[in-house]
């Protein structure tokens, strides 16, 4: 073997998260639509997911729970996937924006509640 050849092995990549859940999908013989349904999600969202397009999902929180229900649904494990997820991918921040006034008055400290 020369140097430039890789065992074939070495040349297959580990599957992303989104990969691993779409193979587990296929090998059940189980439709995006059906996912979609028995995960109140839509397609879009199942189809982002094993897209590994996160940036069309809402946070890292929200995108680690959609991938922990959905290897529940497919009776695989999700360690495994979470960890791909963590390994391979960046996942988008949930922005946390308070509006500067919302027109609710806040307690002071020398103020008193009301009943």
């Amino acid at each position: 073997m020369s140097e430039l050849e890789t065992p074939a092995s070495e040349a297959q990549a580990v599957p992303g998260p989104g990969a691993m859940l779409r193979m587990a999908r296929e090998a059940r013989g189980t439709t995006i639509p059906e996912v979609a349904a028995a995960l109140k999600m839509s397609p879009r969202q199942i189809e982002a997911i094993e897209g590994e397009d996160f940036s069309r999902l809402s946070g890292a929180t929200f995108i680690r729970g959609f991938i922990r229900n959905y290897a529940k649904l497919l009776k695989i494990d999700a360690a495994p996937v979470l960890a791909a997820l963590e390994d391979q991918t960046a996942l988008p921040q949930a922005e946390l924006n308070a509006p500067a006034d919302a027109g609710v008055r806040m307690p002071t400290a020398n103020g008193r509640h009301g009943r």
